[in-house]
C-alpha cells in the first residue's frame, strides 16, 4: 500500500499549484481520503457486515469469544488470518 500512496503522491504533487503543499493539504484540496484510510474504513465496514449477518460469510469463521461471556463484555477478539475452519 504504501508503493500505491508513494503514486499518489507523487501525482498530486504535479498537479497545477499543488507543488508545495504538503500531502495532506493536497488530499483535502482535492477532497480525498489516503489509502491508508480508506482502507480502515473498508475494514470497518466489511466487519459490520459480517457481524449483523449482512454477507455470506460466517463470522465464526474469523472471531471468537468465550460463550460465558455476555456480547457487551467483550473486550478483545481474537482474529485469525484464514477462516477458522481451513488449515
Amino acid at each position: 500500500m504504501k508503493a500505491l500512496e508513494g503514486v499518489r503522491k507523487r501525482f498530486t504533487k504535479r498537479l497545477p499549484g499543488m507543488g508545495k503543499l504538503t500531502y495532506h493539504q493536497r488530499l483535502s484540496i482535492l477532497e480525498l481520503d489516503s489509502l491508508e484510510l480508506r482502507r480502515v474504513c473498508a475494514d470497518l465496514l466489511f466487519t459490520y457486515k459480517l457481524v449483523f449477518g449482512l454477507t455470506d460469510i460466517n463470522l465464526h469463521d474469523f472471531f471468537s469469544y468465550h460463550a460465558s461471556m455476555k456480547l457487551d463484555e467483550v473486550t478483545t477478539i481474537n482474529c485469525t488470518s484464514q477462516p477458522a475452519n481451513q488449515t
